[in-house]
């Protein structure tokens, strides 16, 4: 009896494990087999190019320096992904109506992020800003913040918290300081790195005594 409930459960067992092998499998398969995942590879590579890269720490998005090279590149990233877009689109069995309608949803929403881009630029100059700027300038950075906010929402893009801070709040604070530039974080971040890479090169300091001593 005790042998063939054992025999039950291992054969149980190795069928649970065969089902859930065939799952991983099926998915596998979808993913690989999934043109979109093709193309969000492809788009990767482009990002790599740059040096941009998703940050798994960050929740899979851009750090700001990243995004910064993203605003810097973004004429050459968004033509390189509007002609992989097209290309994809190619390669389907559309007809030429078809095709050529698809060509001018990807020229358009292209060309939005693209202005998405340009305002996020001239945002991210005006916020470095350390000398007060006049009340017209602040009103032209307020117009822009809301623009910013308009474009995002065109472009698809889901509502964060982040973007309700530029486009709601963010005016506030030029306006209530007459500048960011002097509340920015960039400084501190850059001490962060360099002070990372003292810690790299002191490691081999096994007193801490005096590896604090060298820091210090």
């Amino acid at each position: 009896m005790k042998t063939e409930l054992r025999a039950l459960k291992s054969s149980k067992s190795i069928n649970q494990e065969k089902s859930i092998n065939d799952k991983k499998r099926a998915i596998t398969k979808a993913y690989t087999s999934n043109p979109n995942k093709e193309v969000q590879k492809e788009f990767y590579e482009i990002l790599t190019s740059y040096k941009i890269r998703f940050q798994k720490y960050h929740g899979g998005t851009l750090t700001g320096d990243h995004c910064h090279t993203f605003g810097t590149n973004a004429q050459d990233i968004l033509e390189k992904t509007m002609k992989l877009l097209k290309q994809k689109t190619d390669d389907q069995n559309l007809d030429i109506a078809a095709r050529n309608a698809l060509h001018v949803r990807i020229e358009t929403l292209i060309s939005h992020v693209g202005i998405l881009c340009c305002v996020f630029n001239r945002i991210c100059h005006d916020m470095y800003i350390t000398e007060k700027i006049s009340d017209d300038s602040v009103d032209i950075f307020d117009k822009l913040c809301k623009l910013f906010g308009h474009l995002w929402r065109n472009c698809g893009l889901s509502v964060t918290p982040k973007l309700h801070i530029i486009e709601r709040h963010l005016s506030d604070y030029m306006r209530k300081f007459g500048r960011i530039g002097i509340l920015a974080e960039d400084i501190m971040e850059r001490t962060w790195i360099q002070d990372h890479k003292w810690e790299e090169a002191n490691a081999f300091i096994l007193n801490w005594e005096k590896r604090e001593l060298l820091s210090s």
